[in-house]
């Protein structure tokens, strides 16, 4: 690996390898989305995280993590009530396994700055409320922040 063109084929062949060797199911690997593959058949790991689309129809039934809109260091304008909506209206609907919010390269500022520990709380409310569709609740969202020594804002 790592010497000329990358081969996706021969990446996969040799993941598949190591996790037999190490007797690691491949229901326990979790893969990127990749749009360089033709499909989920040919790669090594049962999981696919979905981080930049929504999972087409047909994965509906095969355990996913999805993370489309939770990255919190490319969405630095959304507030929380929109955090909650996007899980609530968007990401709860396709039901996966896990959600995974993304806080790539932000440092102790950035997670003030950009308010990561009041989204992330939105986020979980969302989740906490899946299937009641309920309608963003400040009073609530205020009261989670303050029993935890946070900012409200």
């Amino acid at each position: 690996l790592g010497v000329g063109v990358f081969n996706y084929e021969n990446f996969e062949l040799q993941l598949k390898g190591v996790l037999k060797k190490l007797n690691i199911s491949e229901n326990h690997v979790a893969r990127w989305e990749s749009s360089k593959q033709k499909g989920p058949d040919n790669r090594a790991g049962d999981i696919i995280h979905w981080w930049e689309r929504s999972p087409p129809y047909n994965s509906q039934g095969t355990p996913f993590f999805a993370s489309q809109g939770l990255y919190l260091d490319s969405c630095g304008e959304r507030t929380a009530p929109e955090f909650y909506n996007h899980v609530q209206q968007e990401v709860l609907y396709e039901q996966p396994t896990a959600i995974i919010v993304g806080t790539f390269e932000l440092s102790t500022h950035w997670w003030t700055d950009r308010n990561v520990l009041g989204r992330m709380l939105a986020v979980a409310m969302g989740v906490s409320e899946a299937g009641q569709r309920l309608e963003w609740s400040q009073l609530s969202y205020i009261y989670y922040c303050r029993s935890l020594g946070w900012e409200d804002s």
